[in-house]
């Protein structure tokens, strides 16, 4: 069974302008249940860099709910651009189950198009095959993809639904986009806490 109040990370990134912007920040929502927003969290990285797992680790590990998460949600495993996430690696380093949240399946043929034209394609494809496969799943708030690591599907589901209130993308997932979208903007790089 899972406690009603624990606290989970959603991770979204800001936007950038391409080729123009060398550095994006990601920021993150620590919730308390499925109605208290108890910290906001954020980080700059590089665009279509190769640090993004890094410095969520480092957010994390710098504040003060480092022994108190229970999940990270990720709206995806590529920010800024396609700095992608080892999700593997997070949950090695950490030891929180880290659940990718995607509202459509990934195309990752037009993906495999896009990432051959960065200098990390190599890595990028790496990442994005450890992340194992994309699932379809049903919630109470309708369908969404999942990616997984440190968890099984049944565990992530309660986790996913604990945190649902009136969307199918979590709320610590769903604020982070939010304040995201404040930054996106505003075109405002974020210093990170």
């Amino acid at each position: 069974m899972v406690k009603q109040f624990i606290r989970a990370l959603g991770v979204d990134d800001t936007s950038f302008q391409l080729r123009a912007d060398a550095y994006t920040s990601i920021v993150g929502a620590v919730y308390r249940g499925r109605g208290i927003l108890e910290d906001v969290l954020t980080s700059i990285i590089e665009v279509d860099g190769l640090d993004s797992t890094e410095k969520i680790v480092e957010m994390i590990k710098g504040s003060k709910h480092l022994n108190q998460l229970r999940a990270i949600f990720l709206s995806g495993i590529t920010f800024g651009g396609f700095n992608t996430v080892n999700i593997k690696e997070l949950y090695q380093v950490l030891k929180i189950p880290v659940i990718v949240i995607l509202e459509k399946k990934p195309d990752y043929e037009r993906i495999k198009v896009a990432a051959s034209r960065t200098k990390n394609y190599d890595r990028i494809i790496t990442y994005i095959k450890e992340a194992g496969e994309v699932t379809p799943v049903q919630t109470s708030k309708g369908r969404i993809y999942i990616q997984l690591s440190g968890s099984n599907i049944n565990n992530a589901l309660k986790l996913i639904s604990l945190f649902q209130v009136n969307s199918k993308i979590p709320e610590p997932l769903r604020v982070a986009q939010l304040i995201a979208k404040i930054f996106k903007r505003e075109n405002t790089l974020i210093k990170s806490s």
